[in-house]
């Protein structure tokens, strides 16, 4: 085989357009696969905020049952005394 000594290149506008095409597809990468980091990010951003509203709602109910429990605790401790100083 002998190669010839002047290399030309005959590119068709269809050639031009695709390579420019899959230049394109590479940069922006596959569709397939942006929608699936997509549709992962939406999931993550959901159990985020899910996770966050659950957070509150824990923080609530603990200070809530702190309260309460303080309270109950606190009149325990007052019924004994009471009982204490009648006797």
């Amino acid at each position: 085989m002998q190669s010839p000594s002047s290399v030309v290149y005959n590119t068709s506008v269809e050639q031009k357009r695709h390579a420019q095409e899959v230049a394109k597809r590479q940069r922006l990468g596959a569709p397939k696969l942006r929608e699936l980091l997509r549709e992962k990010c939406r999931i993550r951003i959901i159990n985020a905020r899910k996770d966050n509203v659950d957070g509150n709602r824990k923080m609530q109910l603990v200070k809530h049952t702190t309260y309460t429990v303080s309270r109950s605790l606190f009149r325990q401790c007052l019924a004994k005394i009471l009982k204490c100083y009648k006797v």
